[in-house]
């Protein structure tokens, strides 16, 4: 059996990314694509181009958006082989998908001459990924740009990951049931109070002070008083930092203007944090 696809560029370029699972090979045993034991086989004749533009485009067809794998392997593919390739076949989906994908991966432009006439495709198909509800139109390779992030972060959620036909609003909708039915909200509560006072004792630590049980509870009680604000203002913020700290000389009426740092109770120096971006020297 030969590796295709995603596997064969991972072994063949020795692509620096996650192992790729399931693995897709080329057997003798099979006469239709089958899944099975980690893999994915596939018959003999399978239509592909053995080069890594066709391995590429065999894999964005039959084993879905892999942007990592994508990525890494245009770094081996001249932009002249997309764009020929893209000539040749002006409304193939999976060169369309992939000419958008060198775009908006690397942030330049293939300047491509050839412009495809079909009807838009969905940069990822939303009956196999959670995708965003309104996707972006881009016009030069018909593509809608549905990815739930950017081209510097794009998490890829894959609809099958799900049992059965549960979707994942009704699994969420089934977790916050569950957990009211068994458990009071007396219980919530503490569990929250905890979460907080947690909290709020590794703030401390982080100065090297260890607080008395009333401004724990005190600091405890800020938290929980952040919920009430739609929005944290830079007044809400001074606030809130002055209810902690007491000493008169220490409280602030705005964002930090000059340089600072924390000291422990023998006068050193703990932590020296960055400059305030309205610093001057």
């Amino acid at each position: 059996m030969s590796l295709v696809g995603y596997t064969y560029l991972v072994e063949q370029l020795t692509l620096a990314v996650k192992p790729v699972s399931p693995v897709a090979q080329v057997s003798g045993t099979v006469s239709q694509r089958t899944e099975a034991q980690g893999k994915v086989l596939f018959p003999h004749g399978v239509a592909l181009q053995d080069t890594p533009l066709g391995h590429l485009e065999f894999a964005i067809k039959h084993e879905g958006i892999n942007l990592e794998v994508i990525d890494a392997a245009f770094e081996h593919i001249q932009p002249a082989e997309l764009l020929n390739r893209l000539a040749q076949t002006p409304n193939g989906e999976s060169i369309r998908r992939l000419c958008f994908l060198w775009e908006w991966l690397r942030g330049d432009s293939l300047n491509a001459p050839t412009t495809p006439t079909g009807k838009y495709i969905d940069l990822f198909p939303n009956d196999i990924y959670f995708t965003a509800q309104h996707g972006e139109r881009h016009k030069t390779y018909r593509i809608t740009n549905n990815a739930l992030g950017n081209a510097q972060f794009c998490p890829t959620v894959r609809r099958d990951v799900l049992a059965g036909k549960a979707t994942l609003e009704s699994l969420l909708a089934q977790a916050h049931q569950l957990f009211y039915q068994g458990h009071s909200a007396a219980v919530y509560q503490r569990a929250i109070h905890y979460l907080y006072l947690s909290e709020t004792r590794s703030s401390f630590a982080i100065e090297k002070e260890t607080p008395s049980a009333q401004k724990e509870e005190r600091f405890v009680q800020l938290l929980q008083r952040v919920r009430e604000y739609p929005q944290l203002t830079e007044d809400d913020l001074v606030i809130l930092q002055n209810a902690v700290v007491r000493d008169v000389y220490s409280q602030e009426a705005s964002y930090r203007w000059r340089q600072n740092w924390l000291e422990n109770s023998l006068g050193r120096v703990t932590y020296f944090p960055l400059r305030p971006l309205c610093y001057s020297t």
